[in-house]
């Protein structure tokens, strides 16, 4: 009799010695079962090890070439690993708590740069939220990013709230999600303050944006103590340069006044002029505007 293995599991009957008769069905059926086994488990001079899983490695063959990851992170990227479930669990509620899923390896470029290695350009979408450890906890936004192989650059911005320093990046995030955990309201911008025409002699400004997507929305407080010669219209720069100039209306109000103003956005500033194109501010006048506009 032939074992029922793998089909089914075999039953045998205890024997006695010098009591019952042994046959050779009684041998050979536990031979077939061990043989059915082996061709089951198939050939391969790998041992048992810890943390590692068998797996068949090809035709007749298998090893215990699979190993049992327990990162919650998931940061491997590999063929030959299979995650516990109390890392997926940790992965999941880290996603599910605070937004943020763990990025690749990133290299300092620059203060508004960095390189991560292969095409990224997809992760690495206009808008896509960061965070990092960078000496200190930073935070930043995507402003675009570009292939060259073998890496792709990625410029951010964090306004005048963070840059990057030339230092190890470590602890990498990135979040496409509205609010991820610890991510600021708003960044901050000091603006640079001059006139299409004259100059400016004393004046100050801040520009508070956030970006959703290509876009950057914004909220620019301005003081002019001394308006010397300015003319024609207001110039404010601005922290990210859209995608195209003098097609983004802003509006605003002038709080000395109480007239109200408006402006586009430019190159690299945003200009301003009363509500009947004329020049907009005085001494000692305080102005705000907001707008939105493309990347």
């Amino acid at each position: 009799m032939s074992t029922n293995y793998p089909s089914s599991l075999d039953t045998w009957s205890a024997k006695t010695d010098n009591v019952d008769t042994v046959y050779s069905a009684d041998v050979n059926q536990p031979n077939d079962a061990a043989i059915a086994l082996e061709t089951k488990l198939g050939t391969g001079a790998s041992t048992p090890t810890s943390g590692k899983l068998l797996r068949g490695s090809g035709t007749g063959t298998s090893d215990w070439g699979i190993t049992l990851d327990t990162d919650g992170t998931l940061a491997g990227n590999s063929d030959t690993s299979v995650a516990s479930q109390k890392a997926v669990r940790t992965y999941a509620d880290t996603l599910t708590l605070t937004g943020w899923l763990p990025a690749d390896g990133m290299t300092y470029a620059s203060a508004t740069t960095f390189t991560v290695s292969g095409d990224q350009t997809a992760k690495y979408s206009k808008g896509t939220k960061l965070k990092l450890t960078n000496s200190t906890v930073k935070y930043f936004y995507v402003v675009s990013s570009s292939y060259s192989s073998p890496n792709t650059t990625v410029t951010v911005t964090g306004g005048g709230d963070y840059s990057l320093a030339s230092a190890a990046i470590t602890s990498p995030y990135y979040s496409y999600s509205e609010n991820p955990q610890g991510f600021p309201n708003y960044f901050s911008f000091t603006q640079t303050i001059t006139a299409e025409s004259g100059s400016v002699t004393t004046a100050s400004g801040t520009i508070h944006f956030t970006m959703v997507g290509a876009r950057v929305f914004f909220k620019s407080s301005i003081a002019v103590s001394s308006n010397g010669t300015g003319a024609i219209k207001l110039r404010a720069t601005i922290p990210v340069s859209p995608a195209s100039v003098n097609e983004y209306p802003m509006y605003g109000w002038n709080a000395s006044t109480g007239l109200s103003l408006t402006g586009s956005v430019a190159s690299t500033y945003i200009q301003i002029s009363k509500y009947d194109n004329t020049y907009p501010v005085g001494d000692g006048h305080q102005i705000r505007v907001s707008g939105s506009y493309l990347i």
